[in-house]
Formats: C-alpha cells, structure tokens, sequence
C-alpha cells in the first residue's frame, strides 16, 4: 500500500502539484505521525509535499492533498518482483536496484545445501538496496527467510536494528525502531523505547 514509499514524487497521477501535508493537517498533526515521512528537511513547519500514504489501512497506494481539501492518488510505480529481469547467479549485484539480488535468491540456491541460508544472503541484500532506495520492498521476504525454521520473534526488530546501523539511514531506522518498539509487550514502555532509540541513533549514529 506504499506507506513505506519516501520518495520525492510531488505530483498526482493527473499532473496536479501536491501541496504541503501542513497545509491541511497542521505542524501539530505531521508531529504525531512521524512515521509516515510527512516531515520537512528543511524545518518547513508545514511538511513537505511528496507523495504518501499516512493511511494505508483505508487507502491502497500513495496520494497527496492538491488543496486543504482536495486529493487524489499519485502514479508511484508499484513494485513487482516477479518481473526483475535475469541476473547471473555468479555475480554480486553492484547496482542500486534490488530487483537483481531477488532474482538471485528465486532462482541460485535451488540445489543448495540450506536453501533458506542462501535465500537470506540475497533477499537481505535485495532489503538493504530498497532501504537505501526508501522503500522496504523485499524486506519481508529477507525476514521470513532468515527466520525460517527459528521462529526468533524479535528477529525483525534485530534484522532492522542492524541494518540502520549498517546504513545510518533515517529511512531504515525509523523502521527499525517501529519493529523495535511499536509492538513492545509492554505497551506502556513503548515511548521510552523509541526516546531511547532514537536518542542513540542521533547521538552514536548520527542520523536525525
């Protein structure tokens, strides 16, 4: 439903230019889900006014607001792994696109001794890319393959926690700390958790 998407296309699929998430919710509402990447780099209290989907549960890809009243859905082009083109099973994939390192697990450890190992490698490649691309496209796939057999239920808060480490990308540490904290048993401890998160991401890893 793209409400992972973090790009920067500003436009409804129409050509109408999206304004300001602000302009419509307010500063006060962009702090309260921040999650949604609605915030601006450059201090803008209004937000920026890129393509999202802050409610992914109702709506099914992203959109913008063309007015303070207006919307409509924007033309982000949805991932379809199955039409990665073919790669080499011999070679590392040294392009930005994930699509390589997908085709790779589906099709290079066929016959390999663990099968779920080898799937891990690439498809936490392939996550890696998407991160870096600001998506989480593969990532889910990469989970459930490195988690295959170990039933480990913090295993997606760990495979996040390293990669925003690994990366320093906002992008993969606000995922990171949703895995971490969002779905903390203890649901009263959950912002704490993210305060320490993200205290620590800014303050070791410099990413703010």
């Amino acid at each position: 439903r793209q409400e992972d998407y973090r790009g920067t296309m500003n436009t409804t699929a129409d050509g109408v230019p999206c304004v300001a998430w602000g302009v419509h919710w307010g500063d006060d509402y962009l702090q309260e889900y921040p999650k949604f990447g609605l915030e601006s780099n450059s201090n803008n209290s209004e937000g920026n006014n890129f393509c999202r989907n802050p409610y992914p549960e109702v709506l099914g890809r992203a959109w913008c607001y063309t007015s303070d009243s207006d919307w409509n859905y924007c033309d982000v082009p949805m991932c379809n792994p199955h039409e990665c083109p073919p790669f080499d099973c011999d070679s590392q994939n040294l392009f930005n696109s994930a699509c390589p390192s997908f085709w790779q697990a589906e099709n290079c450890c066929v016959g390999e001794e663990n099968t779920s190992s080898c799937r891990c490698s690439y498809l936490k490649d392939a996550c890696r890319k998407s991160l870096k691309n600001g998506t989480s496209d593969f990532c889910d796939d990469a989970e459930a393959a490195c988690n295959e057999g170990k039933y480990d239920i913090n295993y997606k808060c760990r495979m996040y926690e390293q990669l925003c480490v690994e990366l320093k990308s906002k992008f993969a540490c606000e995922i990171a700390a949703t895995s971490c904290c969002e779905y903390d048993v203890a649901q009263w401890s959950a912002p704490q958790c993210y305060c320490d998160f993200y205290t620590y991401t800014t303050d070791v890893l410099s990413v703010g």
